[in-house]
């Protein structure tokens, strides 16, 4: 809105299917330019704004709370004379940033369907990091519990092995409390 063009666009402006694959690198690289006629009249305040929102590391992002008190959002003082860049005020050249509007969103919903897309928190390396670490201390625990207890079982009975499996004499008597201990070889 603030130059009337799209922030991807390509370079050379052909909307062909190539230029959907450059659209989506060049948002997967953060690769934009204020060169040109168009930014001429934008403020940097705006285009440092633009910049923080358009950062690819989310670490380095622009956060609710940077944007609360942006310079440019805040200083109502120094309001542009510059009209934004409406449909209206671009006049023939509408049709072309629509065009170009068009072609990215083409490219983004492609791309989209094709698994361009954030993804899921438990796909992300920090947790599957902790998903294993986590597992792998259930079963060290469960391990060493095990050890205990076949340790403890084996000072104080010596060693044993099983050798016959028992079951109920009757497996119709099997919940009656009388029975319950009656077991055939």
């Amino acid at each position: 809105m603030l130059s009337g063009q799209v922030p991807f666009q390509s370079h050379d402006r052909s909307l062909t299917c190539t230029s959907a694959v450059e659209i989506m690198k060049k948002i997967k690289k953060g690769d934009f330019s204020f060169e040109g006629e168009a930014w001429k009249n934008v403020s940097q305040e705006a285009k440092d704004l633009i910049q923080g929102l358009l950062t690819v590391d989310p670490n380095k992002r622009l956060k609710m709370s940077g944007l609360r008190y942006n310079e440019w959002l805040q200083d109502g003082s120094q309001l542009s004379s510059n009209p934004l860049m409406t449909p209206d005020i671009l006049g023939s050249s509408g049709a072309a940033v629509h065009t170009c509007v068009k072609a990215t969103f083409h490219a983004f919903n492609k791309y989209k369907r094709e698994g361009f897309c954030l993804q899921n928190v438990d796909k992300a390396p920090l947790a599957k990091r902790r998903k294993m670490k986590k597992t792998s201390t259930s079963t060290e625990t469960r391990s060493s519990s095990s050890e205990s207890s076949h340790s403890s079982s084996s000072h104080s009975h010596g060693k044993t092995t099983p050798t016959k499996m028992l079951q109920p004499s009757n497996p119709a008597d099997s919940g009656n409390p009388e029975t319950l201990f009656q077991f055939s070889e």
